[in-house]
């Protein structure tokens, strides 16, 4: 990753008109690393757009795609998301309880999503900020019969690592789905948002390596600082 993000930057800041980047033999020397490392960090930056590779002429970048942000069809967190728009983002997870209270999301009689996992449950809470307002609020919902121990939870975690600890697998692979919601009260205050202003959810299905449901997450976005965006290749 550190290959790919060093080639990145190159592509930024020393590209010139031609949009050529260096040769595979020019980035082994700038970078200190084999052609195999180079190689491999092409071959991801291919995938994800920044790069097309034209035989005969070399690996081009495509600036259009350098500069749109917010792209959901990376692997890369919420967080860093909102930072690779610009934006000084912070942080905040709660740590799992079991349901008390009136939840802004769950409990909302109007939430387009509909949870299958198991009761009892033990939800997560995190909130992604930007300069202290909530820009993106995620539930994640978790059976209470998992194996968590209730130790190792830390700000810092990784959500691959949240959905690890807690539920005891080894997260495989996610299902998501894109659904419309007129904003119910609490996520419109929490978001300080007039209630029933349109925004986008997520409803993430979270599989283990044995295809068994780890955990559900509802994901919700707050449109004054989120404009989710996906590269489509031909």
């Amino acid at each position: 990753m550190e290959v790919k993000e060093a080639i990145l930057e190159l592509a930024r800041t020393q590209c010139g008109p031609d949009r050529r980047l260096p040769s595979e033999e020019e980035l082994c020397r700038l970078l200190g690393v084999s052609r195999a490392t180079v190689r491999e960090a092409l071959s991801i930056l291919c995938r994800e757009g920044f790069v097309s590779k034209r035989h005969g002429i070399g690996n081009l970048v495509n600036r259009s795609v350098l500069d749109t942000p917010m792209r959901f069809d990376l692997e890369r967190g919420l967080r860093r998301m909102l930072e690779d728009a610009g934006y000084q983002a912070s942080t905040i997870r709660e740590m799992p309880v079991s349901p008390g209270g009136k939840d802004i999301l769950l409990d909302d009689p109007t939430l387009p999503v509909r949870l299958t996992i198991p009761r009892p449950w033990k939800i997560q809470r995190t909130a992604h900020l930007v300069e202290g307002a909530q820009a993106i609020v995620t539930c994640n919902v978790f059976t209470s019969n998992g194996s968590w121990s209730g130790k190792g939870f830390a700000q810092e975690l990784a959500y691959t690592d949240v959905i690890n600890l807690l539920s005891g697998g080894t997260l495989s692979h996610t299902v998501m789905a894109f659904l419309p919601w007129c904003a119910g009260k609490g996520i419109a205050s929490a978001f300080g948002l007039a209630p029933g202003t349109p925004i986008i959810l997520w409803h993430e299905l979270n599989y283990g390596i044995q295809d068994t449901l780890l955990c559900e997450s509802v994901v919700a976005f707050n449109p004054d600082f989120v404009t989710l965006r996906a590269l489509h290749r031909w």
